[in-house]
């Protein structure tokens, strides 16, 4: 069975329930799950690394407020993510 790949927002979000404020830590997991291949960047930004484009990816989150924003409502996103 092939293993699931996640959206892009999806496993930041679900990265930010686990490590909270960490960015560091979001950073590094956001982009070696996009190394190993859970996570599919879909965009035109495939020139810079993975952990440049996870660092703009969390700012973006952060800027636009989708990060977080399960903290103010329910979220319906389970992802497994071991420590």
């Amino acid at each position: 069975m092939a293993e699931r790949v996640y959206g892009q927002r999806e496993y930041m979000i679900a990265l930010a329930k686990v490590w909270g404020y960490n960015r560091d830590k979001i950073v590094a997991k956001y982009a070696r799950a996009e190394q190993d291949g859970k996570v599919i960047r879909w965009n035109k930004n495939r020139h810079i690394s993975a952990e440049r484009y996870a660092n703009r990816l969390y700012s973006d989150g952060l800027t636009k407020g989708w990060l977080y924003s399960w903290m103010k409502k329910e979220c319906t996103i389970v992802v497994g993510i071991q420590h």
